[in-house]
């Protein structure tokens, strides 16, 4: 079984984790305690499950916190129609990821092994539990964020199938790694695999990139819009509404504006043409940023404020640039390349930066194809031995050396 491991952590350590997987005791292990659960049954439904009963479904859009009492549950996901196993829990342990919180498509399947109990608490009254116990949802969340981690370690997630040379190709995987989607990228000039896919679905290759949801939905040669609706992540303005501030800009400046004003009961509306997170989502750690000591990586500073964003009720509206401002002081229109208008009495800008390129002709159509801004983007693209060239001599291309050298590229940096 690849990978299997306890519900409450990343796969245990031995060869069927491969390279870069966590061993469980690098993960919260701990399982809930009476006391906990005793909080969660006040607020949750206990209900008999029966051996194959499917709790839910990869591809589903939501479900119930879910806490083990008596018997067993399987975490599995099927590829080509095999299921495989990733991992199983028993009594005392919770079924939950991420995505519990984000609203995104469930990536997994959970199918009841042993005959039991479950103890199932909706989303919105598990809030409710986490503020009477700030330890129990501290605990709930970085597990949440460990199993993140290994859905990626272990290839789960969405399949994108399609040219390392093509640009849309190269737009998806970044839109898809930017938002921390679990992904699999196929190349379909190198990966067998891509192929048998492509077969699998009736689709020619001349019809690339395409995108296999969880749940056996295609989408073909999507835009960065479809694939978030499809992946469940962000969503439109309301129509006919007048939010009291809007946020142009979903960085560290633009998030922080989005939890001051959604936790003040302001109703409030944050705009990105990317993904939450901004420049500092692709920042490998950040060392000097207030309340954490010993550093953070950029893309769980991200995930950890988006999160925060949700929970106080912020719409997050990804991906959607805004082109126009027009209106007066009572009412200010933000006109949206989605062709949708945003109504806001409040406006605040937040965009950030740009990365500054060099002026060599012909460069940007190499942008995503060779070329990138961000060592985090080429992950899928830079194997041992590989020659790297990094282009400055700032702290950024201090990190990107070292990013890089650990993944053991060739770098040469150049001021």
């Amino acid at each position: 079984m690849a990978g299997d491991s306890d519900l409450t952590g990343a796969p245990g350590a031995g060869p069927a984790d491969g390279p870069g997987h966590r061993p469980a005791a690098d993960v919260i292990e701990l399982r809930l305690t009476g006391e906990q659960i005793g909080l969660l049954r006040r607020e949750g439904e206990v209900r008999p499950v029966a051996a194959g009963e499917v709790l839910f479904r990869e591809g589903d859009r939501g479900y119930d916190f879910l806490v083990i009492l008596a018997g067993r549950v399987a975490i599995v996901d099927h590829q080509a129609g095999t299921e495989r196993e990733l991992a199983t829990g028993g009594p005392g342990e919770f079924v939950a990821e991420l995505n519990l919180l984000t609203g995104e498509r469930l990536f997994t399947t959970a199918v009841v092994t042993e005959p039991g109990e479950v103890l199932a608490v909706p989303v919105a009254r598990l809030s409710a539990v986490v503020s009477q116990d700030q330890g129990l949802g501290q605990w709930i969340i970085r597990t949440m964020f460990a199993r993140r981690q290994w859905l990626m370690q272990m290839r789960t997630g969405l399949r994108i199938v399609g040219s390392r040379s093509s640009p849309q190709t190269r737009r998806l995987l970044e839109f898809a790694t930017r938002n921390r989607l679990p992904h699999v990228w196929l190349d379909t000039d190198t990966d067998p695999a891509a192929g048998a896919v492509l077969a699998r679905h009736h689709t020619p290759a001349s019809q690339t990139p395409v995108v296999v949801m969880r749940g056996g939905e295609l989408l073909h040669q999507p835009s960065n819009a479809e694939l978030a609706r499809a992946a469940g992540i962000g969503t439109g303005p309301v129509a006919g509404m007048t939010y009291d501030v809007a946020i142009i800009g979903a960085g560290p400046a633009g998030l922080a504006a989005a939890v001051y004003g959604a936790s003040e009961g302001l109703s409030t509306a944050l705009v990105d043409a990317l993904a939450v997170g901004g420049q500092i989502g692709t920042t490998s750690r950040i060392e000097n940023y207030l309340g954490f000591p010993v550093g953070v990586s950029g893309d769980e500073f991200a995930q950890r404020a988006y999160i925060q964003v949700l929970r106080f009720g912020a719409s997050v509206v990804l991906p959607a640039t805004a082109t126009g401002l027009s209106g007066d002081a009572a009412a200010r229109v933000i006109h949206l390349d989605t062709g949708d208008n945003l109504t806001a009495r409040s406006v605040i800008i937040a965009t950030g930066v740009t990365y500054r390129t060099i002026d060599a002709a012909g460069l940007d159509r190499f942008g995503g194809c060779g070329t990138f801004y961000s060592p985090l983007e080429v992950d899928d693209e830079i194997h041992p031995g590989d020659p790297v060239v990094i282009a400055g001599g700032g702290n950024s291309a201090g990190q990107a050396a070292v990013w890089l050298a650990d993944r053991g590229g060739q770098d040469a940096p150049s001021a």
